[in-house]
């Protein structure tokens, strides 16, 4: 690069680089919170972070369904701190590998359900529609491979501590 290009930077080169370098630090951080959810180490007290002992897992390979979905929001509302009382956490995120949003978009949004008896009842979570934001993120469907993929229900940000990513500088 000449000397005038660098001046002007004609190619818009280097306003891009700090742009790229963002992107990529995203990406980063996204992969290495995903990983920590997909590989599911212990934590501060030796118990793997989704665990029956946390009260906050499903029996794995526990496909879309209204059944699921509502153990995963009687779970996550269940939560007690320390003290063993109610944190009171609303759900407000379906976070899950890309392929499963269909599925979750048809349990909120479809107002009636056939029962066992092939006849139509309210939809208990239709009511959710408007207050739970699904998210898809590919990066799930890498990190699992060849596995199922698992998902996740994540609680209202305000509500309680939430995944917080530091670096030390």
């Amino acid at each position: 690069m000449t000397r005038q290009a660098f001046i002007n930077d004609d190619i818009d080169f280097l306003s891009r680089i700090p742009a790229k370098y963002a992107a990529s630090a995203r990406k980063t951080i996204n992969k290495q919170c995903c990983q920590i959810m997909v590989d599911n180490p212990a934590v501060y007290d030796g118990t793997q972070l989704f665990s029956t002992a946390h009260k906050n897992v499903l029996a794995s390979g526990t496909g879309i369904t209204k059944e699921a979905v509502q153990k995963m929001f009687m779970g996550l509302q269940m939560q007690k701190d320390e003290f063993g009382e109610a944190i009171i956490i609303r759900p407000a995120i379906i976070l899950c590998p890309v392929g499963y949003a269909f599925e979750f978009y048809t349990l909120f949004n479809s107002p009636t359900i056939n029962t066992s008896g092939n006849t139509q009842a309210s939809n208990p979570l239709y009511a959710y529609r408007n207050s739970i934001e699904v998210i898809e993120d590919p990066t799930f469907n890498v990190l699992a491979g060849e596995n199922a993929c698992p998902w996740f229900v994540i609680g209202e940000p305000t509500d309680t501590d939430f995944i917080e990513v530091d670096y030390l500088n």
